[in-house]
């Protein structure tokens, strides 16, 4: 069995390293797909915080990453597509999905990797209860029951889809500087919800209160109606060296 990783980049310096440490054990490459524009679907006049070089000097440090530069690239569906392309040239069984905030439980990739590789179908959610997100800090954190799709058996047919609970990642996308999340929302794929909800990064974001403020997620008031003490000692031992392990 031959495993690629697969993450879409344009920023995410904080925690790219990370990201790559969690799944490194249990892959046979890890292809880094870099675009200097958002590949999101909207443009933004604001800088990007993080730069190529500083994106680039971090995956420069493990042999077993592939850095490539797309250029032009617009809408994200045709830049996550290039794992697929990348996938059937060299001959890779399954691709795992890494996106630049996403940590995945060391001890637990192998087994949503396994389970893809010997299951007839061809793409696989990991379902919500295998994901936290931590918010602000690593103190506290929300959850939902979205099951973003994570791996593919190339092999199969990549329209039949199945809901797993393998595998467990931090997603750490709402646990990022000011200013990121302040370019973030700028060009992210969800900048229409974030418009509408028009106060989101002023009143949800900049002014959090611990206690008070309610119905975190930009998009919906279903889920994340407020954060959650969380334990950090339970985080892995990788994301324990993170600077705001400390904070």
């Amino acid at each position: 069995m031959k495993t690629l990783a697969f993450t879409v980049c344009h920023y995410g310096k904080e925690y790219l390293k990370y990201a790559i440490e969690s799944v490194k054990d249990s892959v046979d490459a890890h292809l880094i797909s870099y675009t200097e524009r958002p590949s999101f679907g909207y443009e933004t006049s604001l800088r990007n915080p993080d730069t190529r070089e500083e994106l680039k000097a971090i995956c420069d440090q493990y042999p077993h990453v592939i850095w490539e530069d797309i250029n032009g690239v617009m809408r994200e569906h045709v830049h996550r597509e290039r794992a697929f392309s990348y996938a059937r040239q060299n001959n890779f069984d399954i691709i795992l999905v890494v996106d630049s905030d996403e940590v995945w439980n060391p001890d637990k990739v192998k087994e949503a990797i396994d389970h893809a590789y010997n299951s007839k179908n061809g793409q696989f959610l990991v379902n919500g209860s295998q994901w936290i997100t931590l918010w602000k800090s690593f103190n506290e954190y929300v959850n939902d029951g979205f099951a973003p799709v994570r791996l593919f058996n190339m092999h199969n047919d990549l329209k039949k889809a199945e809901h797993i609970d393998k595998g467990f990642i931090y997603h750490m996308g709402y646990c990022i500087s000011d200013e990121l999340m302040r370019y973030k929302i700028s060009c992210h794929g969800h900048k229409a919800d974030f418009e509408k909800n028009n106060q989101w990064y002023n009143d949800k974001w900049i002014g959090y209160k611990k206690g008070s403020t309610k119905f975190l997620h930009p998009a919906t008031e279903a889920y994340w109606q407020e954060a959650k003490d969380f334990d950090k000692t339970k985080l892995p031992d990788l994301l324990k060296k993170h600077p705001k392990y400390k904070l």
